[in-house]
């Protein structure tokens, strides 16, 4: 490929090999990588060439950077972000490259997992097209790992799925429009990825389930500072349900008393009942009494819950 001439946009202050080499690595790193292009710009006399071992470096420097971050510079529009074409050349040379068949055509999917974020990326001949791909999204892999795939369809071995492919890009390059496809063809594409994507969900691990159960437990202690002098005490136990019983509703009689009412029936009235004890004395919120839960063990299989406060530390 030869540039006998090359327009700045407007930022002379860029060097055309900066600019050259990050949208040439960000778009076309399969077919450098795999040493189908390679770029060589000259200016001023000086010769600087873009390779599979200068496109490493290259992409090394751009792995911090983000998309937000090119806001109105030279390469806002710039896609992907560094961070990912430095994913998509971590997955291409991880050695976990594949060759699936599809109707009528071969797909390479080079994976990279564990990932960040799972990401599909789809490329044509080595040139990026999208990573938004109908039934390949990171929804469609729920429960795997975080992964990053770079899928590759060549002229050569691509076939009918090339075909489709490019017909779908539409002049841009950029998206896969299906509308650009008839109705057959929409649907012999939405088969052949379902394909790619069967693929992926065998090959990505499923996330592991670290869900477990605490063998034991220490009883947190609560309910203000304590009593100056008093034992500290610690309750270790197994957990187990507690159910608290419904209080019962209290209903007035005729006769101003009131009863229990448990069964949605009244009950009919007793014998007068004994006078209440009095009650205890108000607890200052600024000082409360302290207090425990526990669950000892008084039989094989069988826990008993208590809750202790102060006053039964007093009698202990």
């Amino acid at each position: 490929m030869l540039i006998p001439a090359f327009n700045y946009f407007r930022s002379p202050e860029t060097s055309l090999w900066e600019i050259v080499s990050k949208v040439a690595a960000y778009n076309f790193a399969p077919a450098i990588h795999r040493k189908k292009l390679v770029i060589t710009v000259r200016q001023s006399g000086d010769e600087q060439c873009l390779d599979g071992s200068s496109l490493t470096s290259i992409l090394k420097q751009e792995q911090e950077h983000r998309r937000v971050a090119r806001a109105g510079s030279l390469f806002a529009g710039l896609r992907p972000s560094g961070q990912n074409a430095y994913q998509i050349l971590q997955a291409l040379t991880n050695k976990k490259t594949h060759r699936v068949s599809v109707k009528r055509g071969k797909a390479r999917i080079s994976l990279l997992t564990p990932s960040p974020t799972s990401r599909i990326d789809l490329f044509r001949n080595g040139m990026r097209i999208t990573d938004d791909i109908p039934g390949l999204g990171a929804s469609d892999f729920a429960g795997r790992q975080p992964f990053h795939a770079v899928i590759e369809i060549d002229a050569n071995d691509g076939g009918e799925l090339h075909r489709l492919i490019r017909k779908a890009e539409g002049p841009m390059h950029d998206k896969l429009s299906f509308n650009l496809l008839s109705a057959n063809e929409r649907d012999e594409l939405k088969q052949k990825l379902a394909v790619i994507a069967d693929w992926l969900n065998e090959h990505v691990p499923v996330i592991a389930d670290e869900s477990y159960t605490v063998p034991d437990f220490l009883v947190v202690d609560t309910g203000g500072d304590g009593v100056q002098g008093q034992n500290s005490y610690s309750f270790w136990g197994v957990p187990t349900p507690v159910f608290r019983r419904s209080i019962a509703q209290v209903v007035m009689g005729p006769d101003g008393s009131r009863d229990n009412e448990t069964t949605g029936e009244r009950n009919h009235p007793g014998p007068p009942r004994p006078p209440r004890p009095p009650k205890p004395p108000k607890i200052n919120p600024a000082r409360p009494l302290p207090f425990r839960s526990a669950v000892a063990p008084t039989a094989p299989g069988k826990l008993v819950g208590s809750v202790i406060s102060s006053a039964d530390f007093a009698e202990a």
